[in-house]
């Protein structure tokens, strides 16, 4: 699988030569793609955060986080956006829709739950080929959704890879009885 794989919808480049225009074609996107459409994951809706509204790019607080990435700092938290986050927005929904596809094309998305706190647990939904990532938290009769990102770090690699093995080798020890 690759970018030219018809699940994954085209990079939405920056064409605007004013950053705030981009950014309102990316909300836009992702309000028809997540917020207004409705998406299922594992028979459940996949929700986003559309409050509190973040004060840093004054939109959805699920949307910032998806298009920026924190940057940490001694003093305090703030979170810078990224193009390689933005024009990848619609991946979310293409990610979220392909997760479960019995057909070959689809077959590279990788799937596993995984502990993240005590009671929550979280489903990373991973195309290792195309390094793109979405995280949702399953909230009882629905999914939120944390965030998406590109994997563009080794470390972040390896973590989602052992992540995986990890998920594969319990899931072996649970069939076999273990």
């Amino acid at each position: 699988m690759s970018i030219n794989c018809n699940i994954l919808s085209p990079l939405l480049k920056k064409t605007e030569p004013n950053f705030n225009n981009y950014l309102d074609r990316i909300y836009n996107e992702f309000k028809r793609y997540i917020i207004d459409n409705k998406l299922y994951f594992d028979q459940k809706e996949v929700k986003a955060r559309i409050f509190p509204i973040d004060k840093t790019f004054g939109k959805c607080e699920t949307f910032t986080h998806i298009i920026s990435e924190e940057v940490k700092n001694s003093q305090f938290k703030m979170r810078c956006h990224k193009f390689e986050r933005m024009e990848r927005i619609n991946w979310v929904e293409d990610l979220i829709n392909n997760a479960n596809c019995s057909q070959g094309c689809c077959s590279g998305i990788r799937v596993w739950s995984k502990r993240h706190k005590r009671n929550v647990f979280r489903t990373k939904l991973y195309l290792e080929q195309d390094q793109y990532c979405v995280v949702l938290e399953k909230k009882g009769s629905y999914y939120f959704l944390v965030t998406a990102f590109p994997v563009y770090r080794e470390h972040t690699k390896n973590k989602l890879n052992n992540e995986y093995g990890r998920y594969l080798r319990d899931v072996a020890r649970q069939q076999n009885g273990m």
